[in-house]
């Protein structure tokens, strides 16, 4: 016991803690090689308080590698009218910024600030604060231990006690997920109940785009709420250790259905000095990146610069939005994990094919076409999200991907691909005959390297009013010196194919969210204490089976065949796990001990 205790106040100090609150709405947070801001109004890596970069790594080095990164959202009503949400550097009317924190009310309205005054503020959660807390409440439990000798200073973590686990009236019953350890239906930390989180660290916080009474609005919000979660694994992987996952669930609680809806994850790239680099689309993995183009990385006012040891940083799509159902288990157009095709395409489940990263484009800080700079009103962004410039026209392939005035020019979905896409997913088929060696890069155009920015989204998808729909990327940072025998852009690269299928799915709890679409249902497992093998009845021909240990973390996932079930467990330590069994239409949800 007094062992978990040491641990425990060393994790703390070395890092993965959150530190003192900024301002009102801005939080630091570290984990692995990274120090990280963010804000209950949505925005991540941006420090408001000093309008400057957020994104530190490695730690200690005060360099920076994304000034800020937001999520867009937008798509048509049935009137073919845009509904719309997106976010910069929140210093425009047109972006709801302002206290904006919280959930919105099932109704789709908006709460006042007293409402959701308890939501500015973003939860950090570790695994070792959880197992703390559970081994406490087990000594609490046996007649045997005494915890104030055993737990002589143990307090239960503020950010336990003030978890946002149940809704007041009129909001959704269950907010943030949680493991009812005593199984009584509400959230008593006192009793052992605890946050169920993502990964090893991890970050909650809530925002919707309606904001509070009295924020601006120009009537084209969607009534979006969304929980997003920062996580990261505790690993020696130095692909691990060098990965930021991040998790948006949007709940459309709106009354209108959005048809064509895109989400777009904008990156203003500051690598170390922000005047010296360059974008690139991996069309492959599903991912942008950013690297330098100089051979020093000199300092600026952001900081000292990496200097010779030049680094490069990725935003992945893990998995996007759901593609609208057909009630067909469709098979990939291209390959399975590429392009805008990422997990559940042909795998024997229906409807649950995922989205990747369906286009990608760049923007202009100040200088280029006036259609490729930064949107200033609302259907710009949209545009931007289905690859399109802010003039309507469309991106092409080859030189600044901007000519409207081309003849016969070939479409482009993503900005400088280079040669990651030998499928062709991003012109439609067609070969562009591109002339140079390497593909479609800023070297082979003879770009000036410069400050960059750059938009991916995922889509298109349908956003029906009570739709969740859930959105998981990966931030990843690679630097020369990490291989000898690879270039920056080769190790990045292979870290985004070692990170590739870990991110969170979507948390369980044994207390049900008042939003799921789709009724959960009881499961018994027998025996229940088990040592080697647990068995349960289901009325299902296929199904998924997810087992997650009490802290909510994935342990194994596998498609089930047929109604009698029995599943090896020999290889499971001593402890309680929770099982998911999922269906097209049906969910069942169950507990068991392991006990060997």
């Amino acid at each position: 016991m007094r062992q978990i205790q040491l641990f425990i106040i060393s994790f703390i100090i070395c890092g993965s803690n959150a530190f003192a609150q900024e301002q009102p709405n801005t939080f630091v947070f570290e984990g692995n090689n990274f120090r990280w801001t963010q804000t209950t109004n949505g925005s991540l890596f941006y420090d408001e308080t000093e309008g400057l970069p957020g994104l530190e790594v490695p730690i200690g080095e005060e360099n920076h590698s994304i000034f800020t990164s937001t999520l867009w959202v937008g798509g048509m009503n049935d009137a073919d009218e845009l509904k719309i949400s997106f976010r910069r550097f929140c210093q425009n009317d047109n972006e709801n910024c302002q206290e904006n924190w919280g959930p919105l009310k099932l109704d789709g309205s908006m709460a006042t600030p007293a409402e959701v005054a308890n939501f500015n503020k973003i939860w950090f959660v570790t695994i070792a604060q959880i197992e703390a807390h559970l081994a406490f409440t087990e000594c609490q439990n046996n007649p045997n231990c005494d915890e104030s000798i055993e737990f002589p200073n143990y307090e239960i973590p503020e950010d336990f006690s003030s978890w946002p686990a149940e809704g007041e009236a009129g909001f959704a019953e269950n907010l943030a997920p949680y493991v009812d350890y005593d199984s009584n239906g509400a959230y008593n930390p006192e009793m052992g109940d605890h946050p169920a989180i993502c990964g090893d660290f991890s970050s909650y916080t809530i925002w919707n785009d309606l904001g509070a009474e009295g924020a601006s609005s120009d009537g084209n919000e969607i009534g979006l709420e969304v929980h997003t979660v920062v996580y990261g694994y505790e690993s020696e992987q130095e692909s691990d250790f060098n990965t930021l996952f991040v998790q948006h669930k949007l709940i459309n609680r709106g009354a209108q259905a959005l048809n064509e809806t895109y989400s777009g994850f904008w990156t203003d790239f500051d690598l170390g000095n922000p005047s010296d680099d360059r974008l690139r689309t991996d069309v492959e993995r599903s991912m942008f990146f950013v690297y330098n183009g100089a051979s020093i990385d000199q300092p600026s006012p952001s900081g000292p610069g990496y200097g010779e040891d030049l680094p490069a940083m990725a935003v992945k799509v893990l998995s996007g939005p759901l593609s609208p159902g057909d009630l067909v288990d469709n098979t990939p157009e291209y390959s399975s994990l590429y392009a805008n095709e990422t997990i559940g395409w042909d795998d024997g489940i229906i409807d649950n094919e995922r989205l990747g990263l369906s286009s990608a484009m760049y923007q202009q800080n100040s200088q280029g076409p006036s259609a490729t700079q930064g949107p200033q009103i609302s259907m710009e962004y949209y545009n931007f999200m289905r690859g399109i410039w802010r003039d309507n026209s469309e991106q092409i392939f080859g030189g600044l991907g901007y000519n409207p005035v081309a003849i016969d020019p070939v479409m482009a979905l993503y900005t400088l691909p280079g040669e990651s896409d030998p499928l062709l997913a991003g012109t439609n088929g067609i070969d562009p005959d591109y002339p140079f060696e390497g593909g479609w890069t800023e070297e082979n155009e003879e770009f000036a390297p410069d400050d960059r920015r750059m938009i991916g989204s995922s889509g298109p998808f349908t956003f029906a009013p009570g739709d969740v729909q859930y959105i998981d990327l990966a931030y990843i940072f690679a630097r020369e010196s990490f291989d000898d025998n690879e270039t920056v852009i080769e190790t990045l690269q292979r870290f985004a194919d070692e990170v590739e299928g870990m991110q969170c799915s979507p948390l369980p709890s044994i207390v049900l969210s008042a939003d799921s679409s789709i009724e959960p249902k009881n499961l018994t497992v027998y025996p229940n204490p088990a040592k080697n093998e647990i068995a349960f009845d289901l009325p299902l021909a296929q199904s998924v089976m997810t087992l997650f240990d009490i802290t909510g973390k994935k342990i194994r996932q596998a498609r089930l065949q047929g109604r009698n079930q029995r599943i090896d467990i020999e290889n499971l330590n001593s402890g309680v796990y929770l099982i998911r069994i999922e269906s097209v239409n049906s969910i069942y949800h169950g507990k068991f001990v392991v006990g060997k």
